[in-house]
């Protein structure tokens, strides 16, 4: 395939990367560029996009081709997608301009990436030009997206639906003070314990993270605790045989 001028490129460079982290990288990265294409083109499905891995490397080349939109379009994206990249990585907390809250959040999924002890460096490259990538980008995304707070805390309710979600095991509880789900981040070595508590009322400990209204958005689990099923816990005739 002919690379020309007119492509994005992505490397990642580090130790050993799982699979499933190396994939959600090409992955975010190819919604990332799709997103950006589309606002700056100013309608959805504006390019195809074409993955070529380079032999021999961790450099992934994205080829764009115009679909709903012109050719000269390509340029225009290509440098709106670097230039918003590296204005991110600055510190600004400014929204780039074209970066919708999905670019955001495709933007976010790299830096946390880069934030991995494995990895060294994420790159976001065009011909002549790029920006990495690292884990001070997370600070300026989450104000963008208004993720303002985080600090440690504590969400109680019924554990449910664990899954993994581009390269991250999570699973939902439903806050039992504000009925709203709760997405709960798990390292590799908390996933039988969070299955053996599935369906189950628990306590998570870590992390949290508060949206722009002060609601809770997610928690990166450190710890957490099963409450006994209802059947075991103390009646009111237990609690009096207690108080006397």
């Amino acid at each position: 395939m002919d690379r020309g001028q007119s492509h994005l490129s992505l490397r990642i460079e580090g130790q050993p990367i799982a699979a499933s982290h190396f994939c959600s990288g090409i992955s975010s990265c190819l919604s990332l560029a799709s997103a950006v294409s589309d606002s700056v083109a100013g309608r959805a499905n504006s390019f195809s996009w074409y993955v070529e891995v380079e032999d021999g490397n961790r450099l992934v080349h994205y080829h764009p081709r115009a679909k709903s939109a012109p050719e000269s379009h390509i340029p225009k994206a290509l440098d709106a997608i670097v230039d918003g990249l590296r204005k991110i990585d600055s510190g600004c907390t400014q929204r780039p301009l074209h970066f919708s809250d999905r670019s955001l959040r495709m933007a976010m999924r790299l830096a946390a990436l880069a934030s991995r002890r494995e990895v060294d460096s994420v790159e976001v490259l065009r011909p002549g030009d790029g920006c990495r990538l690292g884990p001070q980008s997370l600070a300026p995304l989450r104000r963008m997206l208004g993720l303002q707070r985080q600090e440690s805390g504590t969400v109680e309710g019924r554990l449910q639906a664990i899954s993994d979600r581009n390269g991250r095991l999570q699973f939902i509880v439903e806050d039992e003070l504000t009925r709203r789900s709760v997405a709960c981040l798990i390292a590799e070595d908390k996933l039988f314990e969070a299955m053996t508590a599935f369906r189950q009322r628990v306590a998570v400990f870590g992390d949290t993270r508060y949206r722009k209204d002060g609601s809770l958005l997610s928690i990166e689990v450190q710890s957490l605790s099963r409450f006994p099923p209802a059947d075991r816990l103390p009646g009111i005739e237990d609690v009096r045989g207690i108080a006397n």
